[in-house]
């Protein structure tokens, strides 16, 4: 989420936190209709029977150097994308990221794993057998990583993380947590509400579930000081207020917007960039209402939020971006794609063919994702 000095440590910027924590029970496409506005709006549905919604076609020759064993579509979403590096599990289970270390964020911990989400500076991975593995910093308890077993998401924001543990219930640690000293950004980010959920997405300092009652959106958290929304007349800009009556499959939160694929294969956002105002970084009553959070009529397959932009896979599993273009939006690669996950002003994929492409800015080695792995 942009190259700003945050307040708080002079050395946090925005996590992100992108389609990674897909639950496998919210298909693609869904032969229904969505409920409250997204229906009313004129979503579509495809009606595709398959359990991703996606066609499960071979890939195609590799088309680019970097070839490995990479996570393909029909996989979970296995990739993210933090400040400065990204990551990505190998479909032998093993995690390889890359781009900046000062943290140690480039240096996963050893074992099979099957899903993960990026920090601000670090990250955290679920094993094969459910546990929960933090890397990287933790300035504020973010790598505090919950002891047991049988989780089934996770996902981290700046200087917080959640999880859905083995009973569908949310669990949270670092900043924003119910014992915390009110030291910003403390705004309950790690205060999760009670309920059953799935498809877990955290941004900045907020986050969004899917609640397995009736698939709509549940977030919590807000934002703060200097990251209050442009004017700063409130703790957030709507980031948090999902519309109701509208059911997803996907979850994607930023910086000061959250985005959604409904079940009918829409793009559904709220909070900042609704409009397509003043796109300067630092002046206006709507600096930073780049587009970010523009609503599609779809249909689009997977989407990940970033700082200022919006990423997204559409129905011919092309990559499409809206936002700020300080992060490679107008620069997409071309190409069929199966995953997307978006970072600071910088954003990855895994192709059809499972390999990883990344553009945006580099000036960390964000989108210079290894073309060997050891032992290879």
């Amino acid at each position: 989420m942009g190259r700003l000095l945050p307040a708080l440590l002079g050395t946090l910027l925005v996590p992100l936190s992108i389609a990674c924590s897909e639950d496998q029970k919210a298909p693609f496409y869904n032969a229904g209709e969505d409920s409250g506005d997204d229906e009313r709006d004129g979503g579509s549905s495809s009606g595709n029977g398959n359990r991703t919604g996606i066609d499960m076609d071979e890939p195609g020759e590799p088309d680019q150097d970097f070839v490995s064993e990479w996570a393909t579509i029909e996989d979970e979403p296995q990739i993210c994308s933090g400040w400065g590096h990204s990551c990505g599990i190998r479909k032998d289970g093993t995690i390889q990221c890359w781009g900046q270390n000062d943290n140690g964020q480039r240096e996963p911990p050893e074992g099979e794993f099957v899903k993960l989400g990026c920090a601000d500076r670090g990250a955290c991975a679920i094993d094969s057998d459910g546990r929960i593995t933090c890397w990287g910093g933790n300035v504020l308890g973010e790598g505090d990583a919950p002891g047991g077993d049988g989780y089934k998401e996770v996902d981290c924001g700046e200087v917080h993380c959640c999880a859905i543990n083995a009973d569908d219930e949310l669990e949270c640690w670092g900043a924003g947590g119910p014992e915390e000293e009110l030291i910003a950004p403390d705004v309950g980010q790690a205060t999760p509400p009670p309920g059953q959920y799935r498809g877990l997405s955290a941004g900045k300092a907020h986050n969004c579930a899917i609640d397995l009652d009736n698939d709509q959106a549940v977030c919590w958290g807000g934002a703060s000081g200097t990251f209050e929304c442009f004017p700063p007349t409130g703790v957030d800009c709507g980031q948090t207020d999902a519309p109701p009556g509208v059911t997803y499959r996907e979850l994607a939160a930023g910086w000061l917007h959250t985005c959604g694929v409904t079940t009918s294969g829409r793009l559904q956002c709220w909070g900042q960039g609704t409009g397509d105002g003043n796109c300067a970084p630092t002046s206006g009553s709507l600096a930073y209402d780049c587009g970010q959070a523009t609503t599609l009529m779809g249909p689009v397959r997977r989407a990940s939020a970033g700082d200022f932009h919006t990423c997204y896979i559409d129905d011919d599993f092309e990559i499409q971006c809206q936002g700020w273009e300080t992060a490679g939006v107008g620069d997409e690669p071309s190409g069929e794609f199966a995953q997307i996950a978006s970072g600071i002003e910088h954003n990855c994929t895994i192709r059809r063919n499972g390999t990883i492409h990344c553009w945006g800015n580099d000036t960390i080695g964000e989108t210079d994702p290894p073309n060997d792995y050891p032992g290879d």
